[in-house]
């Protein structure tokens, strides 16, 4: 993780003006920050039920969070490849 914050930062800051211009870029950092509230609310709410989840399939709260996830990454994926053949 540090290794990518320390490189994306550097790539960003070697043409920022271009970077931010792009709608692709916004949308990839508004997906992440979505990603990163799913996970806040699946710890803080939905893994205190997992004691339950032996028994049968897990919550519906953890099939949507799962699901979310996976919709959010590959948004972010998206986004980003968007980014990389934009400039």
């Amino acid at each position: 993780f540090t290794l990518a914050v320390v490189s994306g930062s550097l790539l960003f800051t070697s043409r920022a003006a271009d970077y931010i211009a792009l709608p692709a870029f916004t949308a990839k950092f508004v997906f992440m920050a979505l990603a990163g509230l799913n996970m806040i609310v699946f710890h803080f709410v939905t893994q205190r039920t997992m004691k339950t989840w032996d028994v049968g399939r897990p919550v519906i709260g953890a099939r949507i969070a799962g699901g979310l996830s996976l919709l959010f990454w590959s948004a972010i994926v998206l986004c980003a490849r968007k980014v990389g053949f934009s400039l």
